[in-house]
Order: C-alpha cells, then sequence, then structure tokens
C-alpha cells in the first residue's frame, strides 16, 4: 500500500528520503520521456506542412495578382461636389445614398403617362433636391440638369418650373426662361416667377410683355427692390427717362449698396446731361468707403475732371490709391480722361507721390 502510495506523487516533487542525498539526480520517468519525444515530433510535422502550405497559397495569390488586373476605379457621383449632407435638411439626407439608384434610372419619353409609382415618386424628389441645392451654390448646368429630369419623369408637377426658369435666366437663356416661366405663372402667380418672367422678356427685348409683367410683380410686392430695379432698366431702354429717372431713386431709397446700380444710374445721368447730379449722387454713394466702390471714385474723378474741378478729382483718385497698387494707381493717373487736370498742382503732386512708391517698391524688390 505504501509502494502504491509513492507511484502517485507529483513528480515535480523530491521525496524527503532523497532530499537528504545531495548527490541525488532526478530521472525522467521513462514513459513520459517516450510521450515528450513523440509530441516534439507531430509539432515538427505539422509546422513544416503549415510552411509549405503557406508557400503554395503565396504562389497562387502573386499568380492571380498578376495574371488580372484590379477592377477600375470609379468616380465619386458629381453630386457630392455641390451637396455636401451638411448643407440638407435631417429630411433630406436620404438623397446622399440614393443618388446611385437614382442616375441608374433611364429617362425616356413618355414616361408622364405611366401610372404613378413610389419609385418615380422618389426619383422626382430626389432630382428635386439636388437641383434645389445646385442651384443654392450656383451650380446652374447641373441644377437645370435634375429640374428637368423631374419633369420629364412627372410633367404634371407645380413648382418645378419656376425654379428652373430662374436657372435658365441666370445662364442667360433668356428665351427658354420665357417659355417656362409662362407656364410657372399660368399655375401659380407667385411673386418670383412673374418678376423673373419680366426679366427675362426685359432681357429678350420684349420690352411691353415685359412691362406688363414687371408691374404686375410690383403690385404683388411693392416694397421689393428689385420691381423698381427692373422698371428702371426697362424704362431706360424703351428711352422714357422720366419713368426711368424715378424708379432709379425708389430703389435706391430701398437698397443703396448696389455699386453697380449706382454706376449705371450714374452714367445715365450724365448721358442725359445731368453732370452735376450723378457728381452729387456719387459722392453721397462713396460716403461709405468700401472696396467694392472703387469704380464709383473712378467715375467721380473723371467728372470732376471733366468739370476741371482738380481738388475734387485728386480726392477721388486718392481714394482709388488706397485699395489698389501703385502701378495700376499709375495706369490709371495716365488715362486720357485726366488730361484736363493734368497740369494742376494738386494732380502733379499725387503723381509725384505714386511714383515715388512705384520707385520705392521697385527697389525692394
Amino acid at each position: 500500500m505504501k509502494k502504491s502510495s509513492e507511484n502517485l506523487q507529483d513528480i515535480y516533487r523530491t521525496p524527503k528520503e532523497r532530499t537528504a542525498n545531495p548527490d541525488y539526480v532526478w530521472q525522467m520517468p521513462e514513459e513520459l520521456e517516450g510521450q515528450l519525444r513523440r509530441h516534439r515530433i507531430r509539432s515538427a510535422i505539422l509546422g513544416l506542412f503549415s510552411f509549405v502550405l503557406l508557400l503554395i497559397l503565396t504562389a497562387l495569390l502573386l499568380r492571380e495578382a498578376h495574371v488580372s488586373s484590379p477592377p477600375p476605379l470609379r468616380a465619386a457621383p458629381e453630386e457630392a461636389h455641390y451637396v455636401p449632407h451638411y448643407t440638407l435638411p435631417s429630411d433630406d439626407l436620404w438623397v446622399m445614398s440614393y443618388q446611385q439608384a437614382a442616375s441608374g434610372l433611364a429617362i425616356e419619353g413618355g414616361l408622364g403617362d405611366r401610372p404613378v409609382s413610389t419609385k418615380w415618386l422618389k426619383n422626382v424628389a430626389y432630382h428635386l433636391i439636388v437641383g434645389q441645392q445646385a442651384l443654392a451654390v450656383k451650380q446652374y448646368e447641373k441644377a437645370a440638369v435634375h429640374f428637368e429630369k423631374a419633369l420629364a419623369i412627372f410633367p404634371g408637377i407645380h413648382g418645378v418650373r419656376g425654379s428652373l426658369g430662374t436657372v435658365y435666366l441666370k445662364q442667360q437663356k433668356f428665351e427658354e426662361a420665357v417659355e417656362v416661366l409662362e407656364r410657372a405663372v399660368q399655375e401659380e402667380e407667385s411673386f418670383s416667377a412673374t418678376s423673373n418672367l419680366g426679366a427675362a422678356l426685359l432681357a429678350a427685348e420684349r420690352f411691353e410683355e415685359a412691362e406688363k409683367y414687371l408691374l404686375r410683380a410690383r403690385a404683388l410686392n411693392p416694397d421689393h427692390p428689385g420691381c423698381y430695379k427692373n422698371l428702371a432698366l426697362l424704362y431706360q431702354k424703351m428711352e422714357l427717362s422720366e419713368k426711368a429717372l424715378g424708379h432709379f431713386k425708389k430703389y435706391f431709397s430701398l437698397y443703396r449698396e448696389d455699386f453697380a446700380a449706382v454706376e449705371i444710374y450714374a452714367e445715365y445721368l450724365l448721358g442725359l446731361g445731368q453732370r452735376e447730379q450723378a457728381a452729387t449722387f456719387l459722392r453721397e454713394a462713396c460716403q461709405q468707403e468700401r472696396k467694392d466702390a472703387l469704380p464709383l471714385y473712378l467715375l467721380l474723378a473723371k467728372i470732376e475732371a471733366r468739370a476741371t474741378n482738380d481738388v475734387q478729382a485728386v480726392e477721388a483718385l486718392k481714394n482709388i490709391t488706397r485699395y489698389i497698387s501703385p502701378n495700376l494707381a499709375l495706369t490709371e493717373l495716365h488715362m486720357d480722361d485726366f488730361d484736363t487736370i493734368r497740369d494742376t498742382e494738386a494732380f502733379q503732386a499725387l503723381l509725384h507721390q505714386i511714383e515715388l512708391a512705384v520707385v520705392t517698391l521697385e527697389n525692394q524688390n
């Protein structure tokens, strides 16, 4: 019984009677040593097999990569360039994942005669949302494509032609804009559609029709500055100066920051022989002292130079030099418009000052 107990002892435990002998060396049992040897042999065989298998797989992969070329890369959909997801309301974000499906739907003639289905309604909604986003970022060509596709699918839809007419107007396709906006006004006489139709007719030089719709737009929204600007430009074209001047004045009483219109109005006054009125109006407009007022300063300087008002002309020219380089300012001062005041003391002093600035810059370079 004692012998059986000794056989069950832990192999890593040293019996008490053996620790007393310092020369004793523990020996692994032969049976355990054989098991360990067989385990090592199996591990070596498995490792060798795994290594060979890895070599075979690597060779096959390299061969496949050499024989077959990688699939071509596809460019991102165009909509991603002008419909960033952060510009869309949360209810419209679905178009970001839908754009690939929408682009795969062919637009063929006669779709408007087909029964209304959820597929085509969703496609129409997609084109309307993307078109509006394109219009908002001034991608007019792409906006037109999407609005046209929406109408091709659902010709009876209302509200799209007004947006499409606006796009055509921005693209200066005036006859196309007139055709589409006339349909839009028939659908709904909104201020924007009526005003844009009048502007398109004006640009197409159909003045009598333009007057009809511009007056109607003014009646729909009498506080909108654009009504008076369009009417002023119309009457200027029709050579009805009294009406044109009246509408220009009304426009600038509502909106004075349109410097392009200020320049048009001042030039119109000059054409009517009202030089002093033009100069006074420009002096008032230039008091805002903004960089985009530079053409107004130049025009005011020319007007004052024609009247040989050298001090006022030079003062306007000084304002120009604040916004442009000395070299460019020197070019402006050599214009023929200033020949009438070129020999005056004020003009020569300014010319000398700018020439010194040019020389200084050249020496620094």
